[in-house]
């Protein structure tokens, strides 16, 4: 599982995707009456992110790495791109679970809190909140992305230069 850097690219989807979802409710929630005031809120507010949000970025990450092999690509650019727009398909995918099935409810919990705490849609209405909610999911993906990107290219295979293969004169 480590030989191509999975364990890592998986593990640092779940750290940093929930970090920019954490993040990505900090700047909303600021736009709103309610604020962040302290860094203990923030560590607690990424702990209910990571918990009920670990199992859709993990889907997120391996949709994100099988299409980008599925269409080699190699660039930042790319995966950001796919990044983005795979996240708001995993969100609207989520929305439309049943709540009974296992799983549904954490991804509804982390919706709620992405509109913060569910006043979002009160109180802007359903247009604002999905202005300001669908370019948050996509930028969330693409941040994500870049980094998945960059362990994906650190953990890939090396070509062999003509030069390495060489036996060194003794």
């Amino acid at each position: 599982m480590t030989r191509r850097g999975s364990l890592a690219y998986y593990l640092a989807a779940i750290v940093v995707g929930c970090l920019c979802w954490a993040v990505a409710i900090l700047v909303i929630a600021r736009t709103t009456t309610y604020h962040w005031n302290t860094a203990r809120e923030f560590f607690f507010l990424y702990f209910l992110v990571v918990s009920q949000g670990w199992l859709a970025t993990l889907l997120f990450a391996f949709l994100l790495r099988k299409i980008a092999a599925a269409f080699a690509w190699s660039r930042a650019w790319q995966w950001m791109v796919a990044g983005g727009c795979i996240a708001i398909f995993v969100v609207a995918a989520w929305v439309f679970v049943p709540t009974d099935w296992i799983g549904a409810r954490f991804i509804m919990g982390l919706l709620m809190w992405l509109l913060p705490f569910g006043n979002m849609v009160f109180v802007f209405g359903f247009a604002r909140s999905t202005i300001v909610l669908l370019p948050t999911i996509f930028l969330v993906g693409a941040a994500t992305a870049f980094v998945l990107h960059r362990i994906h290219r650190a953990f890939e295979p090396r070509a062999k230069s003509p030069a390495s293969t060489e036996k060194p004169h003794t």
